[in-house]
């Protein structure tokens, strides 16, 4: 992939080079079709150290745009990063060779870590065995107010991601959170949103769809 950023005059050539290079094998397909997470954040990773002392990495990530969103980059970046942590190499390329989405086994790994030292055949047979956990794992029904809590403080550090990096915007929507939050402890009946915000929302998902199309 020819590189196209902004400032990429700022990183030398042999630096470029071998960016343009590990981006083309990020970016290979496999034979279904689809990405290499878990080698996708590997490889964004790489990138990162080679251009963030130069300060266009987010610029780097944008010029991906029509092959991979930014969201999308970070959150296999964050995926490998976390599987990096938590696997050894040989349950790692297990996983690549698989093209497993960590972020659905990452509970299950916790829960089970693998030995540090393991044979591709355990290796194998981990993997197997958490992969099998995840689809058979039931939905539980949570009643402790620290288990609701987490839950919230999830949803709402997800949800937080999506929302354009402007400062007082996201300042905005966390004090109306806070405010609504409030109500529904005190009185859940005024707690519903209004028209007006459902509309802009729904106008804005329409915004960032013909974005995310252009």
């Amino acid at each position: 992939m020819e590189l196209n950023f902004a400032d990429m005059d700022r990183v030398p050539a042999g630096e470029l080079a071998y960016v343009s290079t590990i981006t083309d094998q990020m970016l290979e397909r496999r034979p279904d079709g689809k990405l290499c997470y878990l080698n996708a954040g590997a490889k964004l990773l790489d990138a990162r150290g080679r251009l963030e002392s130069y300060g266009v990495y987010g610029k780097y990530l944008a010029s991906l745009r029509g092959q991979m969103t930014c969201r999308t980059a970070y959150r296999y970046l964050t995926d490998y990063e976390d599987a990096a942590r938590l696997l050894p190499p040989t349950v790692m390329k297990e996983a690549m060779a698989r093209n497993v989405a960590f972020s659905k086994i990452k509970d299950m790994v916790k829960a089970a870590p693998p030995m540090p030292e393991i044979t591709k055949a355990q290796a194998r047979e981990y993997l197997d065995k958490i992969l099998a956990g995840v689809k058979r794992k039931p939905m539980t029904l949570l009643t402790r107010p620290e288990d609701i809590l987490a839950e919230c403080v999830r949803f709402v550090v997800n949800r937080m991601a999506k929302l354009p990096s402007n400062e007082k915007l996201r300042q905005k929507f966390a004090e109306k959170l806070a405010r609504q939050a409030f109500m529904v402890s005190t009185r859940p009946d005024l707690a519903k949103p209004d028209r007006a915000s459902i509309q802009q929302v729904a106008q804005q998902r329409r915004w960032n769809r013909v974005r995310e199309n252009a």
